[in-house]
């Protein structure tokens, strides 16, 4: 049985630096339509008298011509990428909204801006830039896709998309950038069904427990934890004597964040690597719900409640599930950790220090 599922692709590109004129040109819109938002926000009166509406995403549509107009630079970039900073814009002042309703008046009073999108930066590690499905041709032999407006780019690690392209989105993150194309109708065929059944208990000293007695152990990555941690310290000095190390701050920050960078892929690695294997084996897949967010607020066990990455294995537990035709469940997380899976004994009170193996 062949499905169709949804995918995307991150293709990481080599480019030069006129790129980062486009997402300054998104940068600049967004800043605009937040400055004419709060100078109708301080002044209601003049905001009365004019037709822009900031929660309106076609008033914002025709802000953003009106600049593109009168701006040369700006019609260098795609209509497209600007007309969906628009929508964004009136996406965010409709939540603002609804925050500051629900909001206390001591916030309010203490934070006028409380709510407000905050300002873009070209400073910030992570920037977007929104096409829709205007890829003009995708090169497979010479590993090229071209955009339009934008030309040709070389990718480093393009695979051939089977589907139809509904979305794509330039993203500049620790001066690299990238495409994600999101395609639907993709062909992904069901693995052979094998008749077995599991269930999982997450937790904290060990990722995942299986019931046939497989344990993953922690997911971590202490070699860049010790990295992060040495160089929290040196940036939280270096931020301190800012006027003295302000260029040693900027390369720390950057270094900073390509270790995360690291990190993340490493752990994302080692989690699809399991999850896979476990929807290979397995027909039927049984996962405690757990209440992640009681754990967290216990400030011993926050640090390893966030470094299980329980939310993520369910995710992708359940995604690859649906696509590969096998069934998953979440299940009531009361007893699953005290009862034996072989003999049906119920603990009493199991400790984190416990060293009986239950399996």
């Amino acid at each position: 049985m062949i499905n169709k599922v949804q995918k995307s692709q991150i293709v990481r590109i080599n480019t030069n630096k006129f790129l980062f004129n486009h997402f300054g040109a998104c940068r600049y819109i967004f800043n605009q339509l937040k400055a004419m938002s709060k100078f109708q926000y301080k002044y209601p009166c003049y905001g009365n008298s004019t037709n822009f509406n900031p929660i309106n995403n076609f008033s914002c549509n025709n802000f953003t011509k009106l600049l593109k107009d009168n701006i040369t630079w700006l019609k260098d970039t795609p209509a497209v990428s600007l007309q969906r900073i628009g929508k964004n814009f009136a996406t965010a002042m409709n939540n603002m909204i609804r925050i500051r309703k629900s909001a206390k008046p001591e916030d309010l009073a203490e934070n006028p801006d409380y709510g407000f999108p905050k300002w873009k930066s070209r400073y910030n590690p992570i920037q977007t830039m929104y096409f829709t499905n205007q890829v003009v041709k995708i090169d497979y032999e010479h590993k090229m896709i071209k955009l339009s407006k934008l030309g040709w780019f070389k990718t480093v690690n393009l695979r051939k998309i089977k589907g139809k392209i509904n979305g794509i989105t330039l993203k500049l993150k620790n001066n690299k950038y990238y495409i994600v194309i999101n395609y639907k109708n993709s062909p992904v065929e069901s693995l052979p069904k094998t008749g077995e059944t599991v269930g999982i208990d997450l937790g904290i000293k060990d990722a995942m427990v299986l019931s046939d007695g497989f344990k993953s152990g922690k997911i971590q990555d202490l070699e860049s934890d010790k990295k992060i941690a040495r160089l929290n310290k040196k940036l939280a000095v270096r931020t301190k004597n800012h006027k003295i190390n302000t260029n040693n701050s900027g390369k720390t920050k950057t270094k900073l964040s390509r270790i995360y960078e690291t990190k993340k892929n490493r752990l994302m690695d080692k989690i699809h690597k399991i999850t896979a294997q476990i929807v290979k084996k397995y027909d039927k897949i049984f996962v405690g719900d757990l209440n992640h967010g009681f754990q967290a607020k216990n400030k011993h066990l926050a640090k390893d409640t966030h470094d299980s990455h329980q939310y993520e294995i369910k995710r992708q537990l359940k995604y690859k599930s649906d696509w590969y035709g096998k069934k998953f469940e979440v299940v009531d997380e009361k007893y699953t950790s005290k009862t034996c899976s072989v003999c049906g004994n119920q603990f009493d009170e199991l400790k984190l220090s416990n060293e009986l193996d239950l399996y």
